[in-house]
């Protein structure tokens, strides 16, 4: 079992005993013991950045047209295809019934990749580099995709979709991604020249400005509504490429620790807190026909983005994906529910399909 894993166990177990006992406080505990907040501002910015920081630049550039093209077209493909199922099963009456935006941005928040799930497994068990590249590429990428598709749709949910507004969510699209970049970029920059003009060298502030120059991008990319995750990576990047020579040889060693360090905390926290979130879903609201039919649709989205676009990136590029690589692909985990937002509510709709909104709110971690 890997370390993973077994933390996983251990967070099930604690949670279990907390589930047992009869302190009501303690189990409303368990249920948020992690916001979404916290996850992407305090765990998933070191884990991130600790993988750009030490990632090998040359191969991943390598992979990155791959890796934006299973991020992009493929995410979209997905997305589209669970939402309009998920809408025509409604209308059917064999599935919860919500309007189309309504399961266009469900779509869109259960399509998403787990990165944190991918580094950690991939990292200790020395995989590939087609595959681990690709993979975290894809994972790492899609986050700007799932945010962008997801104000979209929400932005319709009550309102009429017009080609007028669709065309401005592409818009919105490519300044998220290239935003991101740009602002990652950026900063790295910035720090390259703050610490080749400024000696802070052999001083205790070396490691806290170094620090604080790293946190700071994923910050100001969220406030500006942009992909905090594609800022971080880029950031990582580039600080290690040009503001790691500056720093003196004992803050060279220091800063791989540190971000090391942090980047092995956060992924221990953010799996202990999936093995207690195993006890706190709410049993009442499961509705196993809506698991089913979206735990299938997730499974054929992915096939129908996988295997076309590997056949492209085979066709086209120098590349050979082999065909159990996109087996692995279509299985890979999704990003846990835990640390996504809910479906805002819905002002114009009826109260059943508000009701099943909510339904598909709580149901979003079993489908995972």
């Amino acid at each position: 079992m890997t370390e993973a894993g077994a933390v996983i166990v251990v967070g099930a177990v604690l949670g279990g005993i907390v589930i047992l006992s009869t302190h009501g406080e303690a189990k409303e505990w368990l249920a948020n013991s992690i916001s979404p907040t916290v996850f992407f501002i305090g765990f998933l910015p070191p884990i991130i950045f600790n993988s750009g920081y030490t990632l090998k630049r040359k191969v991943f550039l390598y992979y990155f047209v791959p890796s934006v093209l299973y991020a992009v077209v493929g995410t979209i493909i997905t997305t589209v295809f669970i939402g309009l199922s998920l809408y025509g099963l409604g209308q059917a009456g064999v599935s919860l019934n919500m309007s189309l935006p309504e399961c266009l941005a469900f779509g869109a928040l259960i399509t998403s990749t787990d990165s944190v799930a991918i580094l950690s497994i991939f990292e200790r068990l020395k995989v590939d580099p087609l595959v681990f590249y690709l993979c975290f590429g894809e994972s790492v990428l899609s986050d700007a995709v799932v945010l962008v598709l997801y104000k979209i749709f929400t932005k319709f949910i009550g309102a009429e979709m017009t080609w007028a507004s669709m065309g401005h969510g592409c818009v919105d699209f490519l300044v998220c991604l290239v935003g991101s970049m740009a602002i990652g970029f950026l900063f790295g920059c910035i720090s390259a020249l703050v610490f080749k003009h400024v000696d802070l060298r052999h001083t205790i502030y070396e490691m806290g400005v170094y620090f604080l120059l790293a946190y700071i991008p994923s910050l100001f990319s969220d406030v500006v509504s942009l992909s905090g995750i594609v800022t971080i990576l880029f950031t990582g990047m580039f600080s290690r490429q040009y503001t790691h020579p500056n720093l003196s040889v004992n803050g060279q060693a220091r800063a791989l620790f540190l971000f090391a360090f942090l980047s092995v905390l956060s992924e221990t926290a953010v799996f202990l807190q999936l093995g207690f979130s195993v006890f706190s879903t709410q049993l009442s609201s499961l509705q196993p026909l809506f698991i089913f039919w979206t735990l299938l649709l997730v499974l054929v989205g992915r096939a129908i983005n996988i295997y076309p676009m590997s056949c492209v990136i085979n066709r086209c590029t120098s590349l050979n994906i082999p065909r159990n690589i996109q087996h692995m692909y279509v299985v890979r985990p999704s990003l846990p529910p835990s640390r996504l937002p809910s479906l805002p509510p819905s002002h114009p709709t009826s109260v059943p399909k508000r009701a099943n909104r909510e339904k598909a709110n709580s149901l979003s971690m079993s489908t995972q």
